[in-house]
């Protein structure tokens, strides 16, 4: 009876697992698609928004985007390397993050919104990173 236990017991926690990475993997997907779109539309000139638009952000947030699918559909599929991507993912997003402040520190214009926007990727992939982390097989 004890071993039956465990076994449930383990089959449960793999289960968990498995959901919160697909959990993970979806929320990145979706951030990297919404990040593709909006940055493509911009690029393209199919959006003109109101506010500063810092071009070289733009291709950050286009070629980030499609990062981010890899990363979401790697975590969604249980790829090894996925948690790790995801840890870059975060990182890089902190970093461009702390780059956008400094600018912005320095007296040059940075819009809102693209301060924003970037706080909340990098909220979102630090979360993920963090929930996969823990997970993780090794965990």
């Amino acid at each position: 009876m004890d071993n039956l236990s465990t076994v449930n017991r383990m089959m449960s926690d793999q289960k968990t697992k498995q959901t919160t990475r697909r959990a993970a993997g979806a929320a990145g997907l979706l951030v990297g698609v919404l990040a593709v779109l909006a940055g493509s539309r911009v690029l393209l000139g199919l959006s003109i928004p109101g506010y500063t638009v810092l071009r070289p952000l733009v291709v950050y947030n286009v070629l980030a985007g499609a990062v981010s699918i890899v990363a979401g559909l790697g975590l969604w599929t249980g790829r090894s390397w996925a948690p790790h991507l995801a840890a870059v993912m975060a990182a890089a997003h902190v970093i461009v993050l702390i780059l956008l402040v400094g600018i912005a520190a320095l007296g040059e214009a940075v819009a809102t919104e693209s301060l924003g926007a970037m706080t909340f990727r990098s909220a979102v992939w630090s979360g993920i990173a963090w929930l996969v982390a823990r997970r993780s097989p090794n965990a």
